[in-house]
Formats: C-alpha cells, structure tokens, sequence
C-alpha cells in the first residue's frame, strides 16, 4: 500500500473514533483493526495521542512507539516517552497505557513527526 493511501486510511479510521475513546485507547482498537480488518496491510506506524484537560490542569498522552516528544511545564522539561509498541506490529493483544503530567500555570507541547529525523541538507544524502 502506497504511503498516501496508508496515510488517509489511519486519519479516516482515527476521525472514526477519536471522541469514542479515550487517549490510550485509541491504540487498542487502531490495533485490533489493522490486526483483523486491514491484517493484510504490511505497514506499521507510530504515533502519540495527547490529550489536554484544561479544567483539570492535566495533560494525558499515550504514545505508540514515537519517538520521545516534550512538555515545558512551569519551566521545567518532561519527556513524553512510549508508553507501548507501535501499532499494527501484529499483536493480537495490546496493553493500553497512557500516563498523566500535572501543571500549574503554563505548559507547552513540542510534537513532531517522526519524519523530522529523515531530513536531509543539500550536502548530505545520509
């Protein structure tokens, strides 16, 4: 399957059930698809859902396999590891996790694809 179609077939399967699940979830039944419905489908992905509950003060986040991402809260780094496999790595079960990060005041999110490190300059191939 090219990269496009896989593309538009996670973001359509994600609009399908990003507010029926919760955070770390959404995993579980992303994993049940591609290991039933789509289980002929070679890719795999990685990912992280981040939830922020600004009445709570509290961010929820559950990464599958994504490189580490980052929270500046209150002035002070948080890594955002993996918190599980990526997905569709053809396990039948999969344990959702997802871990909570407390704030006060002020937070910032830096999230990026994991394309960001397949960038190249214009001297270097590698």
């Amino acid at each position: 399957m090219n990269i496009s179609l896989f593309s538009t077939l996670l973001k359509t399967e994600y609009n399908n059930i990003k507010y029926q699940a919760s955070t770390e979830d959404i995993f579980a039944i992303f994993n049940k698809l591609f290991f039933t419905t789509y289980k002929n489908v070679t890719s795999f992905f990685t990912s992280i859902v981040v939830d922020v509950f600004l009445d709570l003060k509290i961010i929820k986040y559950s990464s599958a396999g994504h490189p580490r991402q980052y929270a500046i809260i209150d002035n002070e780094v948080h890594n955002l590891d993996t918190t599980q496999f990526m997905t569709s790595v053809l396990r039948e079960e999969y344990q959702p996790i997802s871990k909570i990060i407390e704030y006060k005041n002020n937070y910032k999110l830096i999230l990026f694809t994991d394309g960001l490190f397949e960038l190249e300059n214009k001297k270097s191939k590698n």
